[in-house]
């Protein structure tokens, strides 16, 4: 009878924390290549209505990142431990908290201290963990955006934070997977390190964009307006030039 697979439900977690931090940029495929070339350098909308939603936009999908990040962190560690440790004792460990997980089966798993509390990876897995229980265990008014003012709680949940943790996440991954004599780089194809390292700098600089000012806000909502009169008095005279033209002559 042969061995139960590696269950790899992790992965695609983390392919999801990848693809949501990358949308999180809103890049195209050139401007990856410009960040992979070291020539990007990305710009605030020039308009402050653009500039607010493409803020608020970016953050969501950072935290749907982190969130994923999360899942696939605590997947993966429970997959290592029925690997590892055998089905009744991984159960016995189930009830510890995710972070706790990452410290101790490691060490029950190779009879040495792997992950230290305080340390990386372990500090920046913790507080993946964090993040994501304020995310689902969120207070009533906590995640309420208001136009006005930066998305909900952005210090902590922008592009910038959710790649940093994912990157800690890998690195987390990468150590035990080596461990384990299966090389990172034929276990993860697709979700790397190296390529998010590269977009690493571009988040950092999005994630420090000011958010528009009032007065910003108010000029983009006017001029915005304005164009909206000028379409609907367009609209107006094109449909009474094409009345005047039907109207039967004398």
């Amino acid at each position: 009878m042969s061995e139960p697979s590696f269950e790899n439900l992790w992965y695609e977690y983390l392919f999801q924390a990848q693809r949501l931090f990358e949308g999180s940029l809103h890049l195209s495929n050139a401007e990856i290549l410009a960040a992979y070339n070291g020539t990007l350098t990305p710009e605030p909308k020039a308009d402050a209505l653009d500039q607010l939603g493409y803020l608020f936009v970016s953050a969501r999908r950072a935290r749907h990142s982190i969130v994923f990040s999360a899942l696939g962190a605590e997947a993966y560690i429970n997959a290592f431990a029925a690997e590892h440790l055998g089905d009744q004792e991984s159960e016995a460990l189930d009830q510890l908290r995710p972070a706790a997980k990452w410290q101790m089966i490691p060490k029950l798993a190779f009879n040495e201290t792997i992950f230290s509390p305080g340390d990386e990876p372990l500090q920046s897995i913790s507080q993946l963990f964090r993040r994501r229980n304020r995310l689902v265990h969120a207070k009533r008014g906590e995640w309420i955006d208001d136009p006005s003012f930066r998305p909900a709680h952005y210090d902590s949940y922008n592009p910038d934070e959710a790649v940093k943790l994912l990157i800690k996440t890998l690195e987390g991954i990468y150590e035990l997977e080596t461990r384990s004599g299966r090389p990172p780089q034929d276990e993860i194809e697709y979700v790397s390190i190296s390529h998010l390292t590269t977009l690493a700098p571009v988040a950092r600089i999005i994630s420090q964009f000011a958010l528009p000012t009032e007065e910003e806000l108010k000029l983009a909502r006017a001029r915005l307006q304005d164009d909206d009169d000028v379409d609907a008095s367009g609209s107006q005279e094109s449909l009474n030039d094409e009345m005047g033209d039907s109207e039967p002559t004398d």
